[in-house]
C-alpha cells in the first residue's frame, strides 16, 4: 500500500509548515485528490489515522535526531475529491469527464490534455487555535 508512504511524506510536510508558523497542534489537514492520482481515498484515510500522533524520528538542521509531530489522533483529514478536467487542443474547450473516455465533450476530439484530476495535493492546514495556512 503506497498510500502509507505518501501519507508519511504528507505528514512530514505538515510538520515542516507547522514549525515554520510556530504551531504545535494541527486540527485539520485538507488535501485534494483526483481520480488519476493513483491513490485510493479510503486507504489514504486509513493510513492518515494510523500515522497521526505517531512520533517520527527526524534530523534537525544541525543533524540531531528530534521527535516531532504536529498532528495527533484528533487531527482530522479533509479530502476534497476534484474532478478529472481536460482541455481540448482542437477547440480549447474545458470539460469535466465522468469516465475515463478522453474525448472533448464539445467537439468530440480525442486530442485532450489533462489539466486537473491527477493530483494529491496539500491545500491547507487548520491549527488548533483556529488559524488556517493555505498552500
Amino acid at each position: 500500500m503506497h498510500e502509507r508512504s505518501l501519507v508519511r511524506s504528507l505528514l512530514r510536510q505538515v510538520d515542516q509548515i507547522a514549525a515554520e508558523h510556530d504551531e504545535a497542534d494541527v486540527a485539520e489537514v485538507t488535501v485534494e485528490v483526483g481520480p488519476l492520482s493513483g491513490v485510493e481515498v479510503d486507504l489514504v484515510k486509513i493510513a492518515f489515522e494510523e500515522q497521526c500522533g505517531v512520533v517520527d524520528l527526524a534530523k534537525d538542521p544541525e543533524g540531531e535526531e528530534s521527535l516531532t509531530r504536529s498532528t495527533t489522533e484528533s487531527t482530522r483529514l479533509k479530502v476534497l475529491e476534484v474532478p478529472l478536467t481536460v482541455r481540448c487542443t482542437q477547440c480549447h474547450a474545458e470539460s469535466d469527464l465522468s469516465s475515463f473516455i478522453f474525448r472533448c465533450e464539445s467537439c468530440g476530439s480525442g486530442e485532450v490534455q489533462v489539466i486537473s484530476g491527477d493530483e494529491l495535493r496539500l491545500i491547507s492546514l487548520t491549527f488548533a487555535e483556529g488559524t488556517t495556512h493555505a498552500r
